[in-house]
């Protein structure tokens, strides 16, 4: 959605996932936002048939969950048209935790929620700091590259929903790999939870870090 503003009216937008239900999900959210120019496809993004060229190719932990990131991305990269822009955000390194002061009991659950499940599921911890030799290998431009973290307190600050939406997204691979039941990590009220447990001690709380990579095809 953020795409398509970008690219304006005459500009058009392809999703790519390979969980159909999730585009269904994003469908919806197009359909109530009034957008006319995005359309999806679920398909496999090793194995992309796409029946044209693009200006750019953005993509948001995606490398992060396969096995052969380099091949994905040079495939990806195929779909460009000379001057084309390929820009991916992945984990920074994962193995740096988020923190909060004071320390977070439900922060410092949730994280070890994850790190066993991204264990358990064989991810690569770095791929953020691996962008750019994965760019070289690829065949694709050395890429330009920064840091990013949010980081905030009190009640109103937006990083506990975003948060707690990252631990929404992983709920399937946290049950599917034993890590936790949905019970036990209550995804419903785990942003409230969180927010209390934090404005109440007076605390301040960074997210984890993502790197973001971008370059130009000649």
């Amino acid at each position: 959605m953020l795409a398509a503003e970008l690219v304006g009216l005459h500009g058009t937008v392809v999703g790519v996932d390979s969980n159909p239900l999730i585009l269904e999900t994003a469908r919806k959210r197009v359909q109530a936002a009034g957008l006319k120019n995005i359309s999806f496809v679920a398909a496999d993004v090793s194995h992309l048939a796409l029946d044209e060229d693009f200006d750019a190719v953005v993509g948001r932990c995606v490398l992060f969950f396969l096995s052969d990131p380099a091949a994905v991305l040079c495939e990806l990269a195929s779909h460009l048209r000379p001057g084309g822009i390929v820009v991916l955000q992945e984990p920074g390194n994962a193995t740096l935790r988020p923190d909060a002061l004071p320390p977070s009991p439900l922060l410092e659950q949730m994280w070890e929620w994850i790190m066993e499940t991204y264990r358990r599921a064989g991810m690569d911890l770095k791929m953020g700091l691996k962008l750019f030799p994965l760019f070289l290998e690829a065949g694709l431009p050395a890429p330009q590259m920064r840091l990013d973290a949010a980081v905030g307190g009190g009640p109103e600050w937006a990083g506990y929903g975003y948060i707690a939406s990252m631990l929404r997204t992983l709920l399937p691979l946290i049950e599917k790999f034993g890590v936790a039941t949905a019970e036990e990590v209550g995804i419903d009220t785990f942003e409230e939870r969180f927010r209390d447990e934090v404005v109440s001690r007076g605390g301040v709380v960074t997210t984890w870090s993502f790197i973001t990579a971008w370059a130009c095809l000649p």
